[in-house]
């Protein structure tokens, strides 16, 4: 039972906890974007950027990390690195979901519509969107993982440690 309840109590923290660091990490991540300027109220735009990375892990932790840790608790005892690589992969589900949704579709229609020389950024930009966009998804679901492992699993018989200890 405390177990259940450690494993529920630290899922429920992963979305707060994206909020945390994408607030706290907003500074880095406006640098990296390219960004030379001063905002008006940065504080409001790294609230926003928190509130929505916070949301997305909300999601992600529904969708992807529940399923995911149960299936592979289902399978025995669950290590730090499969944890972490589980992490990895769902923390870059937002960006392969819009990049399936919303990137590919919209680049269709210009390419059959012969207005994709309208719409094209430079390679240089597409890439290092695309590098800074992995390295947020990188960065958020390695950290989940992490927390999750600490404050849910580590110490309790779904612990991979805890059979060879």
């Amino acid at each position: 039972m405390a177990r259940t309840f450690r494993f529920w109590a630290a899922l429920a923290v992963l979305p707060f906890m994206n909020g945390l660091v994408a607030f706290l990490a907003f500074p880095l991540v406006w640098y990296m974007g390219g960004h030379t300027g001063q905002l008006a109220d940065p504080t409001h735009t790294a609230r926003a950027f928190a509130l929505i990375s916070g949301f997305l892990g909300l999601i992600v932790t529904l969708g992807g990390a529940v399923p995911a840790v149960l299936w592979l608790v289902k399978r025995g005892p669950i290590s730090l690195r499969h944890l972490v690589a589980v992490g990895l992969v769902l923390g870059n589900a937002p960006f392969l979901l819009y990049l399936s949704g919303f990137v590919l579709p919209a680049t269709l229609a210009h390419l059959a519509a012969g207005t994709m020389s309208q719409h094209l950024l430079p390679l240089s930009s597409l890439v290092a969107g695309t590098l800074r966009a992995l390295a947020i998804g990188s960065v958020m679901g390695t950290v989940s993982a992490i927390v999750l492992w600490f404050l849910g699993i580590r110490g309790t018989d779904a612990d991979g440690l805890a059979v060879h200890s």
